[in-house]
């Protein structure tokens, strides 16, 4: 998953992770489920740097990720799917 030319998620969802690899520096990405609710915080992101969260706890569904990219808000999707 490429989210706005600034972070890289490969999934990895049958082992119930996700890589992030960014190529600038995110001062904190947040995972939420739909309703908003911050399921988990990734802190101190560096840029080019290879970060794993792990996803074994939630169950399938759709889940949020965001993060701030100086002014802005960047968003995408993680689709687990546990079947």
């Amino acid at each position: 998953m490429h989210l706005a030319s600034q972070l890289v998620a490969a999934r990895g969802c049958r082992y119930s992770w996700i890589i992030f690899e960014s190529n600038v520096a995110i001062a904190e990405l947040y995972i939420t489920d739909l309703s908003g609710k911050v399921l988990q915080v990734v802190k101190d992101i560096e840029a080019d740097k290879v970060v794993q969260a792990d996803l074994s706890g939630y169950a399938s569904g759709i889940y949020l990720i965001r993060y701030p990219v100086g002014k802005k808000w960047v968003s995408g999707k993680i689709v687990l799917n546990r079947s």
